[in-house]
């Protein structure tokens, strides 16, 4: 997972779905930067 966090305060959570410890497979789409960049461009 990825997150906004501004002044302590939790914005946003890019988390994947299913996420798991030990998971055989590592997805990695929507706690990317470029996701994280998206959000921030549109939302800050």
């Amino acid at each position: 997972y990825s997150m906004y966090v501004d002044n302590k305060e939790i914005k946003k959570v890019f988390k994947e779905p299913n996420f798991g410890d030990n998971c055989p497979t590592d997805p990695f789409e929507v706690s990317d930067a470029d996701t994280m960049l998206e959000y921030l461009k549109s939302n800050v």
